[in-house]
C-alpha cells in the first residue's frame, strides 16, 4: 500500500548515526576502535553520531574519545541508588560523560522480560536526570503478520509516556526496530518503514510534543549496502545499528550514505 499523505510531515529533523555493539568488544579492541574513529571526519551539522559500548568500557570513551562524537549506555536501572544487584543508575553514567541511553531494546524486552511499565520507569527517570534516552519500539513476526503492528507500536508509546512531563528539554531519539527484522538480514519494506514512521510522529504531535527535538530512526539489519536506500526513506532520520557498527570502516561508510542522503 502507498501513503502518498505521509510526505507532508517531511521536516528536517536531526539525523542519527547510533551504535550498539552490544555485548562485543574488547577494552583492547575498543581502543583501536577510539585510535581509528578519532581520524574520521565526522564533523557534521547535519548527522549526529553517538556509540554505545559495554559498560565496561565506557571509561575509555571519557578518555579518548574526541568531541566529534558523542557516547552513551545500552540500559539504565530505573532507580538512582539501593540495593540492585548488578545495575547502573544514571548518576552514574553522568559521571562518566553519558549523555545517550538506550532504553526498551527488544533484547532486554524479550530476553530479560524487561516490562512496558519498567521502560517508563527508565524513562521518566532519565528525564528527570536531563539525560537523553534512545527509546526502541518494534514489533515481533506474529504481531505484524497478525496485521497488529500499529496496536504494538501504539501501546508501547502510550505506556513508554505515561506520566512524562510534557515540558521536558530533554533531546530524544526513537528508534523503530521489527524485532524480525534484527540480526537476521531482513528488512522492512520502505512502506512499511514509512507507515510506522508517521504513525510514530503522529503520535508525538498528538501528545503535544510537536515543537520538541524528537528524530525518528530505523534499526533492523542496517548494513553498508542498504544504508543508501534505507536513508532516503521518508520520516527516517538515521540508523540505529548493530553488528555493522563493530567494523569502525563500514560504521563511516554508513555514516557518509546518511550525510549524504
Amino acid at each position: 500500500m502507498i501513503y502518498p499523505h505521509l510526505k507532508l510531515l517531511k521536516i528536517m529533523y536531526k539525523k542519527y548515526c547510533i551504535a550498539n555493539w552490544k555485548m562485543n568488544l574488547s577494552n583492547a579492541q575498543c581502543r583501536e576502535y577510539i585510535d581509528t574513529w578519532n581520524n574520521k571526519n565526522v564533523f557534521n551539522d547535519k548527522v549526529k553520531t553517538i556509540i554505545c559500548p559495554p559498560f565496561t568500557s565506557l571509561h575509555l570513551f571519557t578518555d579518548l574519545l574526541q568531541k566529534n562524537t558523542e557516547y552513551g549506555a545500552q540500559n539504565i536501572f530505573y532507580e538512582n541508588s539501593g540495593a540492585f544487584t548488578g545495575e547502573t543508575s544514571a548518576i552514574m553514567l553522568k559521571e562518566l560523560g553519558c549523555k545517550w541511553i538506550i532504553i526498551g531494546h527488544s533484547e532486554r524486552r524479550n530476553i530479560l522480560n524487561e516490562s512496558d511499565e519498567m521502560i517508563n520507569k527508565k524513562l521518566l527517570n532519565l528525564m528527570n536526570e536531563g539525560l537523553n534516552p534512545i527509546l526502541c519500539i518494534g514489533e515481533k513476526k506474529e504481531d505484524r503478520l497478525r496485521g497488529e503492528t500499529n496496536k504494538v507500536i501504539d501501546r508501547q508509546l502510550s505506556s513508554a509516556f505515561k506520566n512524562i512531563n510534557l515540558n521536558f528539554n530533554n533531546v530524544m531519539v526513537i528508534a523503530y526496530e521489527p524485532i524480525w527484522a534484527i540480526g537476521t538480514g531482513l528488512n522492512a519494506e520502505s512502506d512499511q518503514i514509512n507507515e510506522v514512521h508517521y504513525q510514530i510522529r503522529n503520535f508525538i504531535n498528538k501528545k503535544g510534543l510537536k515543537n520538541k527535538n524528537i528524530s525518528i530512526i530505523y534499526g533492523g539489519s542496517v548494513k553498508e549496502e542498504n544504508a543508501e536506500y534505507l536513508s532516503k526513506i521518508d520520516n527516517v532520520d538515521g540508523f540505529l545499528i548493530g553488528g555493522a557498527s563493530l567494523d569502525v570502516e563500514i560504521f563511516y561508510n554508513i555514516f557518509n550514505k546518511l550525510q549524504e542522503s
